[in-house]
């Protein structure tokens, strides 16, 4: 049943859906197709560093469980070709770069809830040609399923015209009791990362993970110094569903499969000592919430080596994510 749950940022009503299994349970907000909160049973704790309501879905928590897109993450100057026309979508980030698509991104559109079930819920969003700065009538469509500890998004989307596309989901995981995942451990399934620059753009062809701090392909704690917002290269192009990563708390373990390419992994280092106020009243802070995001490689649009994000209109756009918790 749908449910009222606050006002956006930009002052929209927001209303949410909750899913239940005998095992798990998740709401959806309309703000950003949402994953706002997710709960285990046998855990006391949400599993997620989740905005306590819409309106604090701003600063670092603006992207907290939201569909991001078109393009998510970055692309360098906001620049981009499509079909031999040059697109430039205005910067959101002080280096003048855009990440997430910026002020237009789909993480602040309200989506609306077009079935509401038990264990699953899709929603939809319509966007004109244009208002994001790129081409095509779009529609995009999220799908929430809930099976025993399994919780699967689907998301879809269609253009009239040739475009980009590269959705993806942007949860920030605490299996924990407290604000600090530095007792969390995390394994990756990957052996090749992209490098980035100063300014956290790509710079050029995947490099192996082996003797750097990138490597997390046998799992071990997130504790240090180390800093990571960095994409890791799961395959070339999308392929059937696949084992990505394991992120281990000690109060719960996520397994992560995905139909993407990529993963892009954030350890929180530099979320703000302050911030909005969460749903589980943890000190919001560095570290505070593990960001792992399926998706197509950023900046792809501007490195022809990279798998292309080019949606054609005779073409479906589509990728998959199960996220399967367990009892730590």
């Amino acid at each position: 049943m749908m449910r009222f749950v606050g006002v956006a940022p930009r002052g929209e009503d927001v209303h949410a859906v909750t899913l239940r299994s005998d095992d798990l349970s998740a709401e959806i907000w309309t703000l950003g197709a949402t994953l706002a909160d997710l709960r285990l049973e046998g855990v006391d704790s949400p599993l997620l560093l989740a905005p306590a309501a819409p309106s604090e879905m701003v600063g670092p928590l603006q992207y907290a469980g939201a569909v991001v897109g078109p393009v998510a993450n970055r692309l360098r100057d906001g620049s981009l070709w499509i079909d031999g026309e040059r697109y430039k979508l205005p910067p959101n980030e002080p280096t003048g770069h855009v990440v997430h698509c910026g002020e237009a991104g789909v993480h602040h559109s309200i989506w609306k809830i077009v079935h509401a079930g038990p264990t699953d819920a899709v929603l939809t969003l319509d966007l004109s040609a244009g208002e994001d700065g790129l081409p095509g009538t779009r529609r995009l469509e999220a799908h929430y399923q809930i099976s025993g500890a399994t919780l699967e998004l689907t998301l879809t989307g269609k253009s009239d015209v040739q475009t980009v596309m590269n959705l993806a989901h942007h949860p920030y995981w605490n299996l924990g009791s407290n604000g600090d995942t530095a007792d969390h451990e995390l394994q990756i399934f990957a052996d090749h990362v992209l490098e980035t620059d100063k300014d956290l753009i790509p710079m050029g062809l995947p490099q192996p993970v082996e003797d750097t701090k990138f490597d997390f392909r046998t799992a071990h704690a997130l504790d240090g110094d180390v800093e990571i917002d960095n994409s890791y290269c799961l395959a070339t192009a999308s392929r059937p569903m696949a084992l990505a990563a394991r992120l281990a708390g000690p109060l719960a373990k996520l397994t992560l499969e995905t139909t993407e390419p990529g993963l892009q992994v954030f350890n929180g280092y530099s979320l703000p000592i302050t911030g909005p106020r969460v749903l589980n009243d943890f000190e919001f802070g560095p570290r505070s919430g593990v960001a792992l995001e399926p998706q197509g490689w950023p900046d792809a649009p501007n490195h022809p080596d990279y798998p292309s994000i080019t949606l054609c209109p005779e073409e479906v756009y589509c990728q998959r994510t199960r996220y399967h918790l367990q009892i730590a």
